[in-house]
């Protein structure tokens, strides 16, 4: 049978009568008393802090689970330096960087992709299943209309329309798709992009994260 503890929960001037009684998971309430100690708090105002935050959180129409692993992308995106751009000003930009030099910066892009999935594979156990590609893509990339990744087999498939993306927006869209997936151990086996729409086809790379991240 799986040990339960409890505590109490209450106001500090409350009676003993309406002191609420929380039973919880004994490993969790031991690594709360740890966190608790480590930031000189009482277990009851860390508790409190925690309880607070949930109800924040579903007040904002989000689960807590949802709103921390969010956090972490958003986290790993400020330490690669990304920053917010309308996204008007950001087509204007790519559209003169396409035509000036575009096979320059595509390389950039395909680098910066590398990076978000090497950082992603070090903080997620999860990073390279489709399950966790895809929160990973639909939190960075959160203007996109649709975006799935589907299985066919051995082969994943990752599917993004957005009809406002400009050409070059979604090209070099494209190449920070390549790169992330290549840093998880797949290779490109077919890349079809339009203007707002792109497939890509992967499929696990047998030879290492090097080799596949050289099959563009």
């Amino acid at each position: 049978m799986e040990n339960k503890t409890g505590f109490s929960m209450s106001t500090r001037r409350s009676s003993p009568a309406n002191r609420r009684f929380l039973a919880a998971k004994e490993p969790l309430v031991n690594k709360l008393r740890s966190i608790a100690e480590a930031r000189s708090k009482t277990l009851y105002g860390l508790t409190n802090e925690i309880l607070e935050q949930a109800i924040r959180a579903e007040e904002l129409g989000e689960e807590l689970q949802n709103i921390t692993s969010q956090y972490r992308i958003i986290k790993m995106a400020k330490e690669n330096r990304s920053v917010l751009i309308p996204e008007r000003i950001w087509y204007q930009v790519l559209d003169k960087a396409l035509e000036k030099n575009g096979d320059l910066f595509k390389e950039s892009f395909y680098n910066s992709g590398l990076w978000y999935g090497k950082y992603f594979s070090t903080v997620s156990s999860e990073a390279a299943s489709p399950e966790g590609i895809r929160n990973l893509f639909k939190t960075i990339f959160w203007n996109a209309s649709s975006f799935e990744i589907t299985q066919n087999g051995d082969l994943t498939i990752l599917t993004c329309i957005e009809p406002n993306f400009t050409e070059s927006h979604t090209e070099f869209l494209s190449t920070v798709f390549e790169g992330i997936m290549h840093s998880l151990s797949y290779q490109t086996n077919e890349k079809k992009v339009s203007r707002g729409l792109l497939m890509l086809t992967f499929s696990k790379n047998t030879l290492g994260k090097e080799n596949g991240a050289q099959e563009r």
